[in-house]
């Protein structure tokens, strides 16, 4: 064993002498503690003690203090206990304070003595009402006291209060308590009614311990710890100390801290808040919770603790921690879900530094902001503060400034730097109703704010913001821009005006190459003064405007030099399985006003001109000289329209002219009146189409027309057209909806380029064959045509002729293109000869024109591409002999007749 190191000691078992003395000692200090009761109640003059206690802290205080009945007893010590202590202000005699029980706790040496020296002070359970504002005096019964009031004094309890005379009290008085301990103490804060305030009360629970030290001459301290003060959930903690408070240079030192409390529990302290905070205590509008907040403050003590005092000699720092800090209001909230951070205040100048995570939602967009940092500092009145944090993928840096207005009363000044770097908008929340929005590419820009604080009618405002490679689409809208420039200025908002420039812009595949313009905005009202667009060919000039309030609506278009070829998207909608290739030139002039509450108010004008439109596909060529349509609405989407076309020529048929009227709206288009105009005659109609149900009508009437203008060179003459026809377009092969009868009734005429029928003609009459480069000559041709769901029948299809009779019956799908029916046939040129010389041979061998023995019969068939022509030998003149000798029995009647043309029966 070392020298350092000593054995340990075994306790050893206690004697029953040991014991014995133990009982002896105890017995002993138990009778000490009776005895010494005892001689405190003897020498305790009660009478005496209370005067000394209320005289010297009425004089303290400068309140009127009294006590009622006093005890002796026991609180970590001996001490004397005290009964309803009441204070009162003496100017308006009205209870400031009270206390059920004091306790005084006793030097006993001293008061042995014959003196009386007080150790510490508990008050237990007292109460204090403080008014927040001067209240009317009432009158107050005096407190019941055997010894004479005191006369109030004339100075007020402000007066009283002031610091230089408690400084002046404690520097001359010998009473002093070093320690006081409230227990369980409830202070009400009152504020009386006042104008458009009712009357509110706040009550405070509250804990402490005083400690006072004299630690030489002239100097004194005073430790206020283990502070609590609790009001409702709202719950703090700390401690202060009073220093030098007899010297020269005393100072006040305070730590406080606040436990974890929802902003939901700040409600109930709304009366006790300046009234510009007020509103942000209201229900829904600001939420969250403060996590912690701690305060350290530092302030010299003098006579004058005024506001000017505090702003140039007070010293604090504020450390915070908030949780989900939401602020709303009707379309935009803000959202903390973190923020911590350190404010200082040191001689007249601020410095605060925080960091955290943050969001911003405006209706159903929002926008997440991380590593949200920031710091200020002010001093003189004037404050700046820069913000950073990453957005959209992007980074927002704010430096924003705070001064005084060098305007006489006017409000502080403020100005605003805001960077926007690179924010990407596919990152952007859209709104959820439409969820096939998307939105993409970047966006720069900054934004600067100078104006008057609370007088944002004064602020003015300039922003440069661009963007590169923009896409926003959705189900109806598919949008791009490779550029966006945005030059925004305000002298004073809300009233801003703006300069619009786009580059390489399409929208749902229409092309501009570039679009300008200026736009005035306010809170009443949106204008475009002036805008260009520019597609690959012409421009488009549009002003306009939008009554918000109103929601009515103004625009002006005037569109020149466009071609038709940039807009392919019009070839699709004209034929999406073959859509053509179109050119031509096309003007417009559009003027559109209305309100959006009440569309079927709008109101429409203008035209629309084109010149050289061409229409070109695989399949057909149509073109138009020049093009006019009028448009007029009164009541939108109604639109009556006019046209007017020149030149229409097509692979069909050409017309010199098109007129029409007619009305077009979402649920129907009609043509009320329509002509067109070939080479020859003219074509009317008039039409509609249900575009819910697909439906249509047409009819149409023709007169003077000429067939060559539509079978050149296969037939000429002169003939008149008419017909009804109807049907819907609901099953894809459009033919087999229409249904209908047409007309036909052409004379004079001729039936031209019979090579493909060589071989017919030959086997009816050589002579008629030989001279087929002529055609067939005919006096009527027509007939009537039924339509029934895309299935053509004619019972009367005929031509006559010098040259042929023919007289057919023929059904066809017009959808599968193929034909059936019956044609009968009767040459006349092979026994012209014979008829003008012998009338009667004509009678016989024509069977008087009701079927001779010349009649020949064929069957038709195939399709249109390929027809298919037979004989039927059964039908011929071999087969008709009885048909010969009936109509020779039938000669003398017929000679007579024509013999006698004028004789009766």
């Amino acid at each position: 064993m070392t020298p350092s190191q000593k054995p340990s000691k075994i306790p050893k078992p206690q004697s029953k002498k040991t014991r014995r003395w133990i009982l002896v000692l105890s017995a002993v200090l138990v009778s000490g503690f009776l005895i010494l009761a005892g001689a405190f109640a003897f020498l305790f003059d009660e009478t005496r003690f209370r005067e000394t206690l209320e005289k010297n802290i009425s004089q303290a205080s400068g309140m009127d203090v009294r006590f009622g009945a006093l005890d002796w007893g026991y609180n970590n010590g001996f001490a004397i206990k005290c009964v309803d202590l009441v204070v009162r202000s003496p100017s308006e005699n009205r209870e400031v304070f009270s206390s059920g029980e004091v306790y005084f706790n006793i030097a006993l040496t001293s008061l042995l003595q014959g003196e009386v020296k007080i150790n510490e002070a508990t008050l237990v359970r007292p109460q204090a009402r403080i008014l927040s504002s001067p209240q009317k005096k009432r009158s107050l019964p005096p407190p019941v006291s055997k010894e004479p009031q005191p006369q109030p004094s004339q100075k007020s309890d402000a007066e009283k209060l002031k610091p230089n005379r408690i400084k002046n009290f404690l520097n001359t008085s010998e009473f002093e308590i070093p320690n006081i301990f409230v227990r369980d103490g409830i202070f009400y804060l009152v504020q009386p009614a006042q104008e458009g305030r009712e009357p509110a009360e706040l009550e405070m629970k509250t804990s402490l311990e005083i400690h006072v030290a004299r630690t030489a001459a002239g100097l004194l301290e005073v430790i206020l710890s283990e502070i609590d003060v609790q009001s409702g959930a709202l719950h703090l903690t700390g401690s202060a100390v009073g220093r030098d408070l007899l010297g020269k240079t005393p100072s006040l030192k305070a730590n406080l801290d606040a436990a974890a409390f929802s902003l939901d529990d700040l409600r109930s302290f709304s009366n006790w808040v300046p009234e510009n905070f007020q509103k942000f205590l209201k229900p829904g509008l600001l939420e969250g919770q403060v996590l912690s907040l701690d305060a350290k403050i530092e302030t010299p003590l003098t006579s004058e603790m005024n506001q000017e005092f505090l702003k140039n000699n007070l010293q604090a720092i504020l450390d915070y921690k908030l949780k989900n800090i939401v602020y709303t209001e009707t379309e935009r909230a803000f959202h903390f879900s973190l923020l911590e951070g350190t404010g200082n205040y040191k001689n007249r100048q601020i410095q605060n530094q925080f960091s955290g995570a943050a969001g911003l939602r405006v209706g159903e967009t929002n926008l997440s902001f991380a590593d949200l940092a920031g710091k200020g500092e002010g001093s003189g009145g004037t404050f700046r503060q820069t913000l950073s944090g990453r957005v959209l993928g992007g980074i927002v840096l704010t430096e924003s400034e705070l001064s005084p207005s060098k305007i006489p009363g006017a409000p502080p000044r403020f100005a605003s730097n805001i960077r926007l770097s690179d924010l990407d908008l596919d990152q952007l929340s859209l709104p959820k109703k439409d969820k096939s929005a998307k939105a993409a590419g970047k966006v720069s820009g900054e934004i600067e704010i100078e104006g008057f604080l609370n007088a944002p009618q004064k602020a003015s405002l300039k922003a440069k913001l661009t963007g590169s490679q923009l896409a926003f689409e959705n189900d109806q809208l598919q949008s791009r821009a490779e550029s966006i420039g945005l030059k925004i200025r305000s002298i004073s908002l809300p009233v801003i005006k703006a300069d619009v420039d786009v580059k390489n812009f399409s929208a749902n595949n229409y092309q501009f190459n570039k679009i300008v313009g200026q736009i005035l905005a306010s809170p009443q009202k949106v204008v475009v003064k002036s805008a260009r667009l520019l597609p690959p060919n012409g421009t488009v000039d549009a002003k306009g405007s939008y009554d918000l309030s109103a929601q009515s609506y103004a625009l002006n278009l005037d569109a020149k030099g466009l071609h038709l070829g940039d807009y392919k998207q019009l070839a699709a909608q004209l034929d999406s399985d073959n859509p053509p290739e179109l050119s031509g030139k096309v003007a417009a002039k559009i003027n559109l006003h209305g309100s959006l509450d009440k569309p079927e108010t709008a109101r429409l004008k203008g035209n629309v001109t084109g010149l050289g439109w061409s229409f070109k596909n695989t399949e057909t060529a149509t073109r138009l000289d020049s093009v006019r349509v009028g448009l007029s609405s009164a009541s939108l989407p109604n639109i009556q329209t006019d046209f007017l076309v020149k030149n229409f020529s097509s692979d069909a048929f050409r017309l010199k002219k098109i007129v029409g009227r007619g009305n077009v709206s979402p649920q129907k288009i009609i043509l009320k009146q329509g002509e067109l105009y070939p080479a020859h005659g003219v074509l009317k109609a008039r039409a509609w189409h249900d575009l819910n149900s697909k439906a249509y009508f047409l009819e149409f009437e023709g007169n003077g027309l000429r067939l060559e203008d539509y079978f050149e060179p296969n037939a000429a003459g002169k003939f008149g057209l008419k017909g009804t026809l109807n049907g819907d377009l609901t099953n894809p092969e459009a033919l087999r909806g229409l249904s209908g009868k047409i007309w036909l009734d052409a004379r004079k005429g001729r039936i031209q380029n019979l090579n493909e029928y060589a071989a017919l003609l030959n086997m009816l009459n050589a002579r008629m064959a030989a001279k087929k480069s002529n055609g067939i000559e005919f006096d009527y041709f027509g007939g009537d045509v039924e339509i029934n769901r895309g299935v053509a029948v004619t019972h009367n299809l005929k031509i006559d002729g010098s040259q042929i009779k023919a007289l057919a019956a023929i059904k066809t799908d017009l959808v599968a293109e193929n034909l059936a029916g019956e044609v009968k046939v009767m040459p006349l040129q092979l026994i012209d000869a014979a008829v003008k010389a012998i009338p009667l041979l004509g009678r016989v061998l024509t069977s008087g024109k009701k079927g001779g023995l010349l009649e020949t019969y064929f069957k038709l068939g195939g399709t249109y591409s390929q027809p298919q022509v037979t004989l039927l030998k059964n039908k011929t003149l071999l087969g008709k002999p009885l048909s010969v000798v009936k109509e020779t029995l039938k000669l003398p009647g017929a000679l007579v007749k024509e013999a006698l043309p004028n004789s009766g029966p």
